[in-house]
């Protein structure tokens, strides 16, 4: 069986190490952050692991599955400045997807990274003072024991 907190930890680790990303918050599996002075933030998260079905059956150590690391990076700004804080979000996303291409393999526990799409969403209410901008990350991943 595939332990996907193992591969969640390891993004958090190749994460923090990187020069850049490794300046901003990361939480692995925490809230989504709603403090300005916390950005940029980055939250780990995993997704549906899909094991193929043709490997099931087939012992405990030959597994293979689909499984997205979700990865939400936030960008803050007040009211009255949301262009800076989309813009800001979009040099967070790059320099994360930067990190992740450097290592396909995510610190080893994935065979390989097959697709990444990215949703965008904000945060705002009337009485709050703080655009909060997010982008959740699907990093889609091939996992294998064998």
């Amino acid at each position: 069986m595939i332990n996907a907190a193992t591969i969640t930890r390891a993004m958090e680790t190749l994460l923090r190490a990187d020069a850049t990303v490794g300046g901003y918050t990361i939480e692995r599996g925490e809230y989504v952050n709603m403090d300005m002075d916390r950005v940029p933030w980055v939250g780990i998260y995993r997704g549906d692991m899909v094991y193929d079905v043709q490997t099931l059956g087939r012992g405990a150590n030959n597994w293979k599955a689909e499984f997205p690391i979700k990865v939400i990076v936030q960008s803050a700004t007040s009211k009255g400045n949301a262009n800076d804080a989309e813009d800001d979000l979009e040099e967070y996303i790059r320099a994360v997807l930067d990190a992740v291409v450097l290592d396909k393999t995510i610190g080893g526990t994935v065979a390989m990274v097959t697709g990444i799409t990215i949703e965008y969403s904000f945060n705002e209410t009337e009485s709050e003072t703080v655009y909060f901008q997010n982008a959740e990350i699907s990093i889609l991943t091939e996992v294998r024991t064998s």
